[in-house]
């Protein structure tokens, strides 16, 4: 009879799995198509060029080091297998000829399949640390997580490397509950070698693997030298240079690259530069993108399981831990940079959860009685009315967030204003035009207009520079950084007031939220 239960539910969990499964890449097919034709994404325009490059020269050095290379293999070959498939079939003779159109979305459906891959493998972790009904609550969590949903169609580099901490952590858990064998320990290797080979501050997956060697050897010097851990840097250092070959064959590049990307998080980013360290304000993204509730339900849990669990607690709360820690440290701050760590809360939040479920089917209701015949032994009656908050909190929070990523997938696939405004200048500005346009605005075609881009400098642009265009064209996902931060870009701020008030604004792009997203496009016509 045992057996049939374990079988019987061992199908119930398949199944719920399954269909978990298939919405979570319902909700992230609906977005896939974000912004196209248009490419509006920086990250990914970013990240594209270099593929473009590499592969319109037969370069394999990418001369990008911002981001490690495996993610611009993995989306080079991809481009290199769509070209040669359009060639076969006279579609496209070249890139020049290639429907960019295309391209983004095959490179998308690449980053989907890490973010379904991703949720597998947080049931998997579930099951073994805990039982099926925690891995099912944290892949339920996930898969509607805003912060998850968002960045899971994007050719960018960090639902990749969530895939990747992922599978590093799970043969860390596979070392923790069936022992160190030498498979766990070469797989654990190469996926923290791919992780840093697509984001570099994946490194931290290290801690794990590394407590759970010790865990399995007693905490010593001898550990320290045992073969199995010293083999396993060696493959982890392997599998980065394989998959970032140029970081020794093009150092300086290389460090220059390292050298970039540390600066710009210490300096700070437009718009999202903290005034020292950036911890709270990426608690408050976190709050956000993956619901206040559940981040508490999980900080709830981790101090549970550390306390009831003190080794399997520790193994799941290192990385999250001393990834905040690290990310914090820093001025500058991404909601995208905590991606990684939505596998770790959903787990600590889906056991919470479910354990608290657990308690009060133990306690409210036995076995033996009826739900109107159920009494609460005195002595609990505490414990299972904050059990009853967790259970309900949870769900309710998991219902929003739920809410929050369908509306945010259906907003992605409204018009963007920056497509809306691409064809009405086509259609209506005369041709040659001298344009000069900012950082999120609509592409010019070169053949019609003789445009100018410029970054985060129009307000340092002088009046006479300015005079030499016809047209200037903003966006308010520039100047609406300097707004709203008056007290630090108080000159920028009065420079866009004035240019709104001297130019005439002959035609205004506003997202209406039913027909349109994206900014706010300004065009204006520079008197003479």
């Amino acid at each position: 009879m045992e057996g049939n239960k374990t079988v019987g539910a061992g199908w119930a969990a398949r199944f719920l799995l399954a269909i978990i499964l298939v919405s979570a890449f319902a909700i992230r097919y609906r977005g896939i198509s974000y912004g196209l034709p248009a490419i509006t994404r920086q990250d990914e325009i970013l990240i594209m060029n270099v593929v473009f490059r590499m592969v319109r020269d037969g370069d394999a050095n990418p001369h990008f080091f911002v981001y490690p290379s495996l993610f611009l293999y993995m989306q080079a070959g991809l481009l290199k297998a769509e070209l040669a498939c359009g060639r076969v079939s006279g579609s496209c003779r070249s890139l020049q000829d290639a429907d960019m159109s295309s391209i983004f979305l095959a490179g998308r459906f690449l980053t989907l399949f890490f973010s379904l891959a991703t949720l597998l493998a947080v049931y998997f972790i579930g099951k073994l640390l805990f039982h099926r009904g925690a891995g099912i609550a944290a892949v339920l969590i996930l898969a509607f997580c805003p912060l998850h949903v968002a960045n899971s169609v994007y050719n960018s580099v960090d639902s990749p490397m969530t895939f990747w901490v992922t599978l590093a952590f799970l043969q860390a858990v596979l070392i923790h509950q069936r022992g160190p064998k030498w498979r766990y320990y070469v797989l654990g290797a190469v996926f923290a070698g791919f992780a840093v080979g697509t984001k570099y501050n994946a490194a931290i997956i290290v801690l794990p693997l590394l407590l759970a060697h010790f865990q399995a050897h007693s905490f010593s010097w001898r550990a320290v030298g045992q073969r199995k851990l010293l083999t396993a840097a060696l493959l982890a250092a392997l599998a980065f240079i394989a998959t970032t070959p140029y970081a020794l064959l093009s150092f300086g590049e290389f460090t220059a690259g390292i050298r970039f990307f540390t600066g710009h998080y210490s300096a700070g980013h437009l718009g999202a530069t903290a005034p020292l360290v950036s911890y709270l304000q990426y608690a408050r993204l976190l709050g956000q993108g993956f619901g206040p509730w559940l981040v508490l339900a999980a900080l709830g849990a981790a101090v549970h399981l550390v306390a009831r669990e003190r080794r399997k607690g520790i193994l799941l709360v290192a990385y999250p831990f001393a990834f905040f820690l690290m990310i914090g440290m820093v001025r500058a701050y991404f909601s995208r940079n905590l991606l990684s760590l939505t596998p770790f809360l959903a787990l600590l939040a889906g056991y919470g959860t479910v354990q608290a479920a657990m308690f009060l089917r133990r306690t409210v209701m036995p076995p033996a009685a009826g739900i109107l015949r159920a009494r609460v032994p005195p002595g609990k009656r505490l414990a299972s009315v904050a059990a009853l908050l967790v259970v309900v909190l949870s769900a309710a929070c998991l219902f929003r967030q739920g809410l929050r990523s369908y509306r945010h997938v259906s907003q992605s696939t409204l018009l963007d204003t920056r497509l809306e405004a691409e064809r009405w200048i086509e259609a209506n500005l005369p041709g040659k035009a001298r344009i000069v346009r900012e950082k999120y605005t609509p592409r010019l075609p070169r053949r019609q207009f003789r445009g100018k881009r410029v970054q985060f400098d129009l307000p340092l642009m002088k009046p006479a520079e300015l005079g030499r265009f016809d047209y200037v064209i903003t966006s308010s996902h520039v100047y609406d950084r300097y707004f709203r931060d008056r007290k630090t870009y108080g000159e920028y701020a009065a420079f866009y007031e004035d240019l709104f008030a001297r130019y005439e604004c002959v035609r205004k792009f506003t997202p209406d939220g039913v027909r349109t997203t994206g900014p706010t496009v300004r065009v204006l016509r520079v008197k003479k």
